[in-house]
């Protein structure tokens, strides 16, 4: 893990033990959120090097929330589903959560293959499983927003990592497998984009 990686981080895992923030959906249609990002303006460098990854990334007016579809049938799944850009409170928000939908995509079967691709995988990962893969994400997407200037991101993903780690009685150990997994996941997105 890189400097800047390894201190976001720390960063995260220093706030995290023992606290519940009381995460609240982030795409609030009220207008609440808990992301306090500096507002940006479009970013054509970022929205170009998303571009270069060739993800299957559209946007559906019908959703509430981000998703990536890990479906393994190559007709229905593998494709990212974001809440168009203009519901978002700014665009670093819009980023974020595409850095986070694009660290679960590199968990797909082509490429780092961290996703179970069946039921029976599924049970033998264990019920946290789908947790974990959510610390992974987020920590991924901490990781990108660093990598990008975007600031913001210590609060925000510590907002959503507490109550996973709580709920998971997350140990140091395992936090830092989830830590080093994210940073397979932007190492491996910064090569497939450059």
């Amino acid at each position: 893990m890189n400097a800047k990686r390894q201190s976001i981080f720390d960063n995260i895992v220093a706030k995290i033990p023992g606290r519940h923030t009381g995460w609240k959906e982030p795409w609030s249609q009220k207008g609440q959120s808990i992301f306090n990002f500096w507002r940006t303006d479009r970013r054509p460098d970022i929205d170009a090097w998303i571009n270069r990854l060739g993800a299957d990334i559209s946007h559906d007016d019908d959703i509430r929330a981000p998703i990536f579809n890990a479906d393994p049938d190559p007709d229905t799944g593998d494709n990212i589903k974001l809440i168009p850009r203009d519901r978002y409170v700014d665009t670093a928000q819009y980023y974020h959560s595409v850095f986070h939908e694009l660290t679960h995509w590199t968990g797909y079967q082509t490429r780092l293959d961290r996703m179970p691709t069946s039921a029976l995988e599924a049970h033998l990962r264990g019920p946290d499983y789908p947790v974990f893969e959510e610390m992974i994400a987020e920590m991924g997407a901490a990781m990108l927003m660093a990598e990008f200037g975007l600031h913001g991101y210590t609060k925000n993903s510590v907002e959503y990592l507490a109550p996973l780690a709580r709920d998971l009685e997350m140990s140091l150990p395992a936090f830092k497998e989830a830590g080093e997994a994210a940073n397979d996941a932007v190492d491996y997105l910064m090569k497939l984009a450059a």
